[in-house]
């Protein structure tokens, strides 16, 4: 059952599911950015991201993915917390991804995923703010884990309101597009083969 799955991951399974980045402010403070990698069953701000869809993240994952990310853009997926600007700005950096790395990444900036233990390392964000999930996305393909789609619905948040402002976090975000495509490979801490999205 999904209950018994979650206490069997919450014992100390080698899978880290459906991860979330909160953020309370614009930049989380630096023991935030520490806990990134804990096990989280949804969005615990504002309830957004439902806890049910952890089986299917690693499901992925027992499929024989190393990185299962979910999507509001692939059939059964979707949103009814993104505006249109949001939208449109997502849809922009997807496709800079998608020439600068290559992959077929159909969501860029959403931050519900899950993957393996053994990739927790080279993983680790060494940012505060709304870049984190692109920070983690960009990581995966260029150190070539194989990574899974899965459809999501986003709902409407029901604690808070949004502290994305569109344009100076989609600038944050394109920096670190840019910046993690030109870093050493010798700095990722893992063997490097061709991006791969499945």
């Amino acid at each position: 059952s999904f209950s018994s799955c979650v206490r069997q991951l919450r014992s100390g399974s080698s899978v880290i599911p459906a991860l979330n980045p909160k953020h309370q402010g614009h930049v989380k403070p630096p023991h935030a950015q520490r806990q990134t990698f804990q096990i989280n069953g949804g969005d615990e701000q504002t309830r957004s991201m439902h806890p049910r869809e952890i089986i299917f993240f690693v499901g992925a994952l027992m499929a024989g993915g190393d990185f299962a990310r979910g999507s509001r853009f692939l059939q059964g997926g979707g949103t009814s917390d993104m505006s249109i600007i949001r939208m449109l700005g997502n849809w922009g950096l997807t496709q800079a991804v998608r020439v600068l790395y290559g992959g077929s990444f159909s969501d860029l900036c959403y931050g519900y995923f899950a993957f393996w233990k053994k990739h927790r390392e080279i993983l680790q964000p060494d940012c505060d703010g709304f870049e984190v999930e692109t920070f983690i996305n960009v990581r995966a393909l260029r150190t070539g884990l194989k990574i899974v789609e899965v459809p999501s619905f986003e709902a409407a948040r029901l604690h808070g309101e949004s502290n994305l402002r569109a344009i100076p976090d989609g600038w944050r975000v394109l920096k670190t597009i840019l910046r993690e495509r030109f870093v050493p490979v010798s700095r990722l801490g893992a063997p490097i083969v061709a991006g791969r999205l499945n």
